[in-house]
């Protein structure tokens, strides 16, 4: 298995904790904003605005 280039931590699930459904949620969809290019893509179209 390759390791991961993401920035974020490993998904793990636990239920101990409060607002998992929102946290999973999340996740999951930051998960397929990276799968899609959907993150390049405004890192991209952001980039004129950012400071030099």
């Amino acid at each position: 298995m390759s390791k991961s280039t993401s920035p974020y931590p490993l998904l793990s699930a636990d239920g101990t904790g409060t607002g998992v459904v929102s946290h999973a949620g999340a996740t999951v969809m930051l998960r397929a904003a990276e799968k899609t290019g959907l993150i390049s893509r405004l890192s991209e179209a952001l980039a004129p605005w950012r400071k030099p």
